[in-house]
């Protein structure tokens, strides 16, 4: 059952969405995916009971999603190098790591922007003084749902994956648009 859209929930569906077209997200088959999370954000906002997603997320964890194999950044990483990597990389995000391989924060596009034009800066900047240290993590045994409202919260294309909050042991990422066919995979072999 797809939910009512509403001109609100498209003001949102498109914030959401990052102004992608709603075609496409219907032709990939995502849209009711959004289209929950939109509604969790406006039920949320007006105090009401948030309606169950038909796929029962919590039945499934996150831990088939994860990727081990990405870019990440040593903390240390002077901002020229942090250039080229994105230069040259399919993704706009970048987990930050200190030689235990540490989470320690998100370095993103949008957080390079600030810089990216003082090109007097570059040699005093490394990755640890333009990274997000205020970043959601996700564990091996968090469910969809908790992995997709943490996507919510915060404003990136992927989520470091961590052991434990007390080590921060780096396991990989998982990617909003996984996370988003895996849901809709689900949903549509019930």
């Amino acid at each position: 059952m797809v939910p009512k859209l509403t001109p609100e929930t498209f003001s949102i569906l498109g914030t959401l969405t990052n102004h992608l077209s709603v075609r496409w997200l219907v032709e990939y088959g995502i849209l009711i995916i959004i289209v929950y999370v939109t509604q969790r954000i406006l039920r949320a906002k007006h105090r009401r009971l948030p309606i169950p997603l038909p796929i029962h997320p919590r039945k499934f964890t996150i831990r088939d999603l994860i990727l081990t194999e990405y870019d990440s950044i040593h903390e240390e990483t002077p901002f020229r190098q942090i250039i080229e990597l994105v230069k040259y990389s399919d993704n706009i995000d970048f987990p930050v790591v200190d030689n235990e391989r540490c989470f320690l924060g998100l370095v993103s596009f949008n957080d390079l922007r600030n810089v990216l034009w003082q090109s007097h800066l570059y040699s005093n900047i490394c990755a640890k003084d333009v990274m997000n240290t205020y970043v959601k993590v996700l564990k091996p045994d968090d469910s969809l749902e908790d992995a997709m409202m943490k996507f919510e919260k915060q404003n990136t294309d992927l989520l470091p994956v961590v052991d434990s909050d007390d080590s921060m042991q780096l396991l990989g990422i998982v990617k909003l648009s996984d996370l988003m066919k895996k849901s809709w995979n689900i949903y549509m072999s019930k």
